[in-house]
């Protein structure tokens, strides 16, 4: 889901003067982001002003949401204090209690609760469209202080 963001927020952080680095991992989760470190890595890596998180996705039906709990605490801990933004899952139907797990262990991290949103989606039901991804972008700009339109053009992989 990330590139669905990111690649609408890219070019109007590069207009500013800002770089803008995305790791993306199809199917991935907070719990194969910690066992990897990645998030950690990717600190290191390019040691960014700002953080935006968007996991979650794939557990928003785990039955056991609880047990993630240490996972996010560590991702949170590897942003190192910076600034975060954590985007939550566009959630498509309730889900057995993973974001109410998320909400709770942020610490410093904000969040963007995306279930809140109505998003147009694919045909799969579950990812949101380009016209949906358009306007998760623009929520996800506004909540950062930004104020100029995000470009509708600018999401190419």
């Amino acid at each position: 889901m990330v590139p669905l963001v990111g690649n609408y927020l890219r070019p109007l952080v590069q207009a500013r003067g800002g770089k803008y680095y995305m790791d993306s991992v199809t199917s991935s989760s907070t719990l194969s982001w910690d066992n990897e470190r990645r998030l950690q890595q990717a600190m290191y890596r390019y040691d960014p002003q700002l953080v935006l998180i968007s996991l979650g996705s794939n557990e928003l039906f785990d039955r056991n949401p609880e047990r993630r709990a240490p996972a996010i605490q560590r991702l949170v801990a590897d942003t190192r204090g910076r600034p975060c933004l954590w985007i939550g899952p566009p959630a498509w139907k309730n889900d057995f209690g993973f974001t109410e797990v998320l909400k709770k262990h942020l610490g410093h991290c904000r969040y963007l609760d995306s279930t809140a949103l109505k998003l147009p989606r694919m045909e799969d039901g579950r990812h949101p469209s380009w016209s949906g991804s358009h306007r998760w972008a623009t929520v996800t700009w506004q909540l950062l202080g930004g104020v100029e339109p995000v470009p509708t053009g600018s999401a190419r992989p």
